[in-house]
């Protein structure tokens, strides 16, 4: 990547689960960075002939009849629809809606906001005339075409895989109608700015506008090297596990999501809460006064599985592959020998065997992959990511594409500007790290001890979140 640009945006929550954003201060901030590359290509002499759009998934804005906000939007984050999850969970066919939508059954879908919306407010419902997502919004006002891609259509929990539409039951458990969704799109389809924009921004002519796909199919195309061979996991705050598959025929698997990518491409993994928060709130707690090079050469000298403990990182319970928002965090084995630099590196490899149960479920299901390609904000160190290769004993390829979805995007872009029959190369500078062999005895002990740990407490841990809810 040449050059790039950003501009951040707050995110607005509260105790109540609300975790929403300003859309048109998102709308603007895209305004500026497009605005700014513009600038920038001029001055080089050069021409932008595309511009590849990635959003978050599950995001949900309200609109009026002229496409009016009339509510915040209300991000993926956002968990005030837990009851209407509960209530779908216990419909006889909820496991054949997951496998047909690709979507889990979660307070994060765009289908459990809509039943919340209904049901806690329905006067903002029934003043609602459309309902869509932040890329809609965001590309309805630089092109006057309101559309969605396949890629973020399927992660609203009301679009069916293997039909390519809209889900009609599901439209009406939901009280939506079609009109008041957004036509659906290839995510190679290609827009134009509108003349205001173009006027606005003083272009002659516009460049193809490609729909693009969701952030989390788009940062698997920009980081791997062999496109449907590999593993990608993601570690920063939170977490995810994710593989590209090729196939005409997806097949949706229980605890995993399944999102399309592009014609008879698909990503399907899981996403997890528990990554660096914990990791920072350990540091907050216990060391304070260190920073983290010193905390990561700490872990280096405590011994594969912590001197026999067993972290459980489910602070904020959990997504895939349990789906439990009541799953707690549990440290096990501890005694009177053990170190708070013993409780450091077990969390971290707790956080490791968590992903690692995803990694499982997309071997078992696709045979066993050999490699990972590592990402996110924890993985800038030598420590961690020689820990994932001695977990999940694969080989662990970290890249240097800190900005692996918006590469993502401009490889779509560019197959769909030049109309390329596959995706074009565009390599990164990697690096290898690989699984020390004397460590795999004791972390497969204690990934059987993790699996089964799980099932075992939950009912405890189900029983000690509502005490933390309703008796502080």
């Amino acid at each position: 990547m040449d050059k790039t640009f950003q501009k951040g945006y707050p995110l607005i929550t509260d105790l109540t689960g609300k975790a929403e954003q300003n859309p048109d201060e998102i709308l603007q901030a895209v305004k500026e960075v497009m605005g700014a590359a513009f600038h920038s290509a001029k001055e080089n002499k050069q021409t932008i002939i595309g511009i590849g759009f990635s959003a978050a998934m599950h995001s949900l804005l309200c609109l009026d009849e002229n496409r009016q906000v009339i509510h915040p939007l209300i991000t993926w984050a956002d968990t005030r629809a837990q009851k209407q999850v509960e209530a779908l969970g216990k419909r006889a066919d909820i496991s054949e809606i997951c496998a047909r939508t690709g979507v889990p059954n979660h307070p994060m879908t765009p289908l459990s906001k809509v039943c919340y919306l209904r049901e806690e407010h329905p006067a903002l419902f029934a003043q609602t005339r459309y309902f869509v997502g932040i890329k809609e919004y965001v590309l309805g006002k630089l092109t006057n075409h309101w559309v969605v891609d396949e890629s973020l259509a399927a992660s609203t929990g009301y679009y069916h895989l293997q039909n390519h539409d809209w889900d009609d039951e599901l439209l009406s458990l939901a009280g939506l109608e079609r009109k008041q969704l957004s036509e659906i799109v290839p995510t190679t389809a290609q827009l134009s700015l509108s003349e205001t924009i173009c006027d606005e921004w003083q272009l002659v002519e516009s460049p193809q506008i490609i729909v693009g796909a969701s952030d989390g199919v788009l940062s698997n195309l920009g980081i791997q090297e062999s496109l449907t061979n590999q593993l990608v996991i993601t570690v920063g705050t939170s977490g995810a596990v994710r593989k590209i598959i090729e196939t005409k025929t997806p097949q949706a698997s229980q605890g995993l999501f399944l999102y399309p990518l592009a014609q008879d491409f698909f990503v399907e993994g899981g996403a997890v809460n528990n990554g660096g928060v914990i990791f920072q709130w350990l540091k907050e707690q216990f060391f304070a006064d260190e920073d983290y090079p010193s905390l990561l050469q700490k872990m280096t000298k405590v011994p594969a599985g912590s001197n026999g403990l067993l972290v459980l990182p489910h602070f904020f319970g959990e997504r895939a592959p349990y789906f439990q928002a009541n799953l707690r965090g549990n440290i096990l084995g501890l005694n009177h020998n053990h170190t708070k630099e013993d409780i450091l590196k077990a969390t971290m490899e707790g956080i490791i065997l968590n992903l690692r149960q995803i990694v499982q479920r997309l071997d078992d299901k696709y045979g066993p992959s050999k490699q990972i390609c590592l990402t996110g904000g924890m993985t800038n160190n030598t420590v961690i990511p020689q820990l994932f290769a001695d977990i999940c004993q694969k080989e662990i390829i970290v890249t240097d594409c800190p900005e692996s979805s918006c590469k993502g995007a401009a490889m779509l872009a560019m197959k769909s500007c030049d109309k390329l029959t596959a995706f074009p190369a565009w390599p990164n500078s990697t690096h290898i790290y690989t699984p020390d062999e004397t460590c795999a005895a004791i972390y497969n002990q204690l990934d059987q001890l993790f699996s089964q740990a799980v099932p075992q407490i939950l009912s405890i841990n189900q029983q000690l979140a509502h005490l933390q809810q309703h008796s502080f």
